[in-house]
């Protein structure tokens, strides 16, 4: 409503003449000179105030308009070509403020995301002059973690594309979209008001996603999505290790749903898609407690995996993560026993994880760089570069499993060297042993290498060489690093990103290859200290809060365990019980 000042009390005809009306009842003396009739008087408190909503609306969308019309006419916009033509991006003026404002309030949201729908889009600012702070988490969670990125890469929760043009977005999965988002800047820019915020959407998340599972909705795309969104908002904001079982408790309840929705779900891409992110997350819970993942699960996902493409490095390391995790499910339970089936078994898991990348396409590959700048950010002067974080964090994976299984391999040649009568006593298995410690290291190095990928060091693409860069492809057998500098660099923690904020995502996939590698026994307390404070650096600086947890335990529980024994510590992070 708009007050629009003290209006005339006169009749229509004398306003329209602009003389002085009496204005006498029932008619004025002018209209009554003139033979005229009197059209009578206004109510003066509706003129007072107007309702000016449609007229501003009107002029904000003309506003708007020339806006667009005007960007439109002094850019000149490329057509962009992918390799994949299945990742086809949807322009950002699709996304028209009309649709968001009016999807917002009945919790639904533009019926298409693109990785052009940037904080700076038009078709973000077009929204309002300032965003709600709901918009502010939702934008910055599909920026992080849907948005598509350039072929042979993929956003996390990439399927959320179709899901929305198909059905929109249920209420439960705006609310946990928007405060995984929220959290993230909050983190980042160490806002509590912001944090307050996000964790009332979580709370309302929450709400929604159990009235969701009391309904027919239970088994719906969306449902399962929101859980999962969810575990990754227990990522963001939880310091203590009591997050990482709040993680796996929405990993078992996503589990639990996918059982019940069978074999169904293989059926669509979308649910292709979720069904495989969900059990691979599983499977991590699984492999820490040494556990085979539930036998209809398991079917199914050999099932899902025989539909992948062949050609791309998630099938075989799909297949030989399955094998790593009932491999030490075995050992766990009693199953194999034998330290030659052991050994030989081991070995065989290790030979798939080796030839994952062995033929994949250029893209997959990564640059090796030596230099001696930045020692606070280079470890042991060299880092790698990548295609992207997601590349790198499927290198990881890889890695962090074979950093496991040598583990396991090494602890089994200690215990047979140290029996009576030894069981070892062949040189093959001595050179056995030297190989196993090797690869340790060199997974563990190889995981360091890769965090100026993820933290927004790196700013070119791999083999684009530069001068003083040297470019290599690397090989099972590749040699250890020597030793880092004994000299103590400058903190992490005091550098930021060259070209602004790095995408949350790059700091999710790096935290449990950190992890991991800092866990071997054959790491020495400088390399571990260093491992600590790029843990420290996601948390305080990128805003995985859950990092602190893991720093922690490296810091606290590590030094007090007995290092002569073989194997990774048997006390972990508590991954929750199975469903």
């Amino acid at each position: 409503m708009v007050y629009c000042g003290k209006p005339s009390k006169g009749c229509q005809n004398c306003r329209e003449r602009k003389i002085k009306c009496d204005q006498a009842r029932p008619g004025c003396g002018q209209c009554a000179k003139l033979q005229k009739e009197c059209p009578g008087y206004r109510n003066l408190l509706d003129l007072a105030f107007r309702n000016e909503s449609d007229s501003v609306i009107k002029k904000a969308k003309a506003r708007a308009k020339f806006s667009r019309e005007t960007a439109a006419s002094q850019t000149v916009i490329k057509p962009q070509t992918t390799k994949n033509p299945s990742h086809v991006s949807t322009p950002a003026s699709d996304v028209s403020a009309d649709s968001y404002e009016t999807s917002r309030s009945s919790g639904r949201t533009p019926s298409s995301f693109s990785s052009s729908d940037s904080v700076d889009s038009p078709a973000l600012s077009s929204f309002a002059m300032v965003p709600s702070m709901g918009q502010r988490g939702t934008t910055f969670f599909v920026n992080n973690f849907v948005a598509q990125q350039s072929w042979p890469s993929q956003g996390h929760f990439s399927f959320l594309i179709d899901i929305c043009r198909r059905d929109g977005l249920d209420d439960w999965l705006l609310h946990g979209m928007t405060a995984v988002g929220l959290a993230c800047q909050a983190n980042s820019t160490k806002s509590s008001q912001l944090m307050v915020q996000a964790r009332r959407e979580y709370m309302a998340a929450l709400r929604a996603t159990n009235k969701a599972l009391r309904s027919p909705d239970a088994t719906k795309d969306s449902t399962v999505v929101t859980i999962m969104v969810l575990s990754i908002f227990e990522t963001v904001t939880g310091k203590k290790e009591g997050s990482i079982k709040a993680w796996a408790d929405h990993l078992n309840g996503a589990a639990s749903l996918i059982k019940l929705r069978g074999d169904s779900q293989l059926q669509t891409q979308v649910g292709y898609s979720i069904f495989l992110q969900i059990t691979s997350h599983y499977m991590i819970a699984c492999m820490q407690r040494e556990v085979a993942l539930p036998e209809d699960l398991a079917k199914l996902r050999t099932d899902a995996i025989k539909q992948l493409n062949g050609s791309v490095p998630a099938t075989p390391l799909l297949t030989a993560v399955d094998q790593f995790t009932a491999f030490r499910a075995a050992i766990k339970s009693g199953t194999l026993s034998s330290p030659e089936d052991i050994l030989r078994e081991g070995l065989s898991v290790d030979g798939m994880f080796a030839s994952v990348f062995s033929n994949v396409e250029r893209e997959w590959l990564y640059e090796t760089v030596y230099t001696n700048a930045d020692p606070e950010i280079i470890y042991n002067g060299r880092y790698d570069i990548y295609h992207d974080y997601w590349v790198s964090q499927l290198w990881n994976a890889v890695r962090g499993c074979r950093l496991l299984l040598n583990e396991k391999l090494r602890a089994q040649l200690l215990d047979g060297f140290a029996s009576v009568p030894p069981l070892f006593i062949s040189e093959e298995y001595t050179a056995l042993f030297q190989i196993t410690t090797q690869t340790i290291l060199q997974m563990r190095d190889e995981i360091l290498y890769s965090v100026p990928q993820h933290i927004g060091y790196v700013t070119r693409k791999p083999f684009s060489r530069p001068s003083g860069s040297v470019s290599t492809i690397p090989t099972k057998n590749s040699t250890v690093s020597s030793p880092p500098d004994s000299s103590s660099p400058p903190s992490i923690l005091n550098w930021k990103p060259r070209n602004g904020p790095v995408t949350a995502a790059a700091a999710y996939f790096l935290q449990w290859p950190l992890f991991v590698s800092g866990l071997t026994r054959i790491t020495t307390p400088e390399v571990r200290a260093i491992t600590i404070e790029r843990l420290r650096y996601l948390a305080e600086v990128m805003g995985m809060q859950q990092s602190h947890a893991l720093a922690d335990y490296l810091t606290d529980m590590i030094p007090n365990l007995d290092m002569t024994k073989p194997g990774f510590p048997s006390k972990r992070p508590h991954f929750g019980q199975s469903f």
